[in-house]
């Protein structure tokens, strides 16, 4: 891997084995089929798994409510930078309040706020290269977008991409370039290239990146910006059994970009419950209900 600071041949990475990241947060763990049967790219985590929790079967990457999310995601995005450059007067501490109007120096900006709103602009700006590439040829130039207004080349991105959401979806492999922390390069498979920037403490690598991949950063990023706002989702853990493992209260509602989810898992044996079963079990917590209130 080439040094940040002197030209040179770019070399390869050969750390360990590659851990293979969470479905919401692997950036690299894409789907890419020709055929008219690929799994949800969100695999146990696809909004349509079945019982079993294999994920839905379909002609695209994601299932259509999957593919829901990540639009809603895109949308969202804009009011999440705002509420991120919010945060850049506040102290580094998450509890921190925004000081304005004093005379004495600047509270230097919350650190992981300026580089999560850097990133986000980054990552758009990316796919939003390839989208009009593809869709009239017209390259974008990702710098001087990125030269741009940070907000401005935001809104842009994101009003391509959600324009043109199931061209994003569907691309195929390609290079693309990616900033990630030093202590992530153990992570990354043998043989990865790229470029080592130690005094900024980042390596610049290069991954082979297709729609797939695309659909799972705008949801991980969506993630990471509202855990790093402190908006932390409310699961509800439902007053019932679970009906494969036993287990009481392990069956768990999660609270999702649209609020509470329309299925439920077991956190203990991971049984899905989706569409008829989960109708079935809301109906039994109704009556657990009615039943409680009876007995109080």
């Amino acid at each position: 891997m080439r040094n940040g600071t002197p030209y040179g041949s770019v070399t390869r990475l050969s750390y360990g084995p590659h851990s293979d990241p969470d479905a919401d947060d692997g950036f690299w763990s894409g789907h890419h089929d020709d055929s008219d049967a690929n799994p949800c790219a969100r695999a146990e985590r696809c909004a349509e798994r079945d019982a079993t929790g294999a994920p839905a079967a379909g002609p695209r990457q994601f299932c259509e409510t999957d593919r829901t999310v990540i639009a809603l995601c895109l949308n969202w995005f804009p009011r999440g930078y705002v509420e991120l450059a919010r945060k850049l007067g506040e102290k580094g501490s998450p509890g921190g309040e925004p000081v304005s109007g004093s005379r004495s120096p600047s509270v230097p900006p919350n650190l992981g706020v300026d580089a999560m709103m850097r990133k986000t602009v980054d990552v758009l700006a990316s796919w939003q290269e390839r989208v009009q590439d593809l869709v009239d040829r017209s390259r974008v130039d990702t710098q001087a977008s990125r030269r741009q207004r940070a907000g401005v080349a935001l809104d842009r991105a994101v009003k391509l991409l959600s324009g043109h959401l199931d061209a994003l979806l569907a691309l195929p492999v390609q290079p693309m370039n990616r900033d990630l922390g030093l202590k992530d390069i153990t992570a990354l498979p043998p043989g990865t290239l790229g470029w080592v920037h130690p005094i900024a403490g980042y390596v610049r690598v290069i991954r082979d990146l297709s729609g797939a991949d695309a659909g799972l950063e705008v949801i991980s990023l969506h993630a990471w910006i509202r855990g790093l706002l402190g908006w932390t989702p409310k699961h509800r853990d439902l007053p019932v059994a679970c009906w494969n493992c036993g287990q009481r209260k392990t069956v768990r509602q999660r609270d999702g970009f649209m609020g509470l989810d329309d299925d439920a898992e077991c956190t203990s044996c991971r049984a899905a419950y989706t569409q008829d079963r989960y109708q079935t079990l809301l109906r039994q917590v109704r009556e657990w209900d009615q039943l409680r209130r009876k007995t109080a």
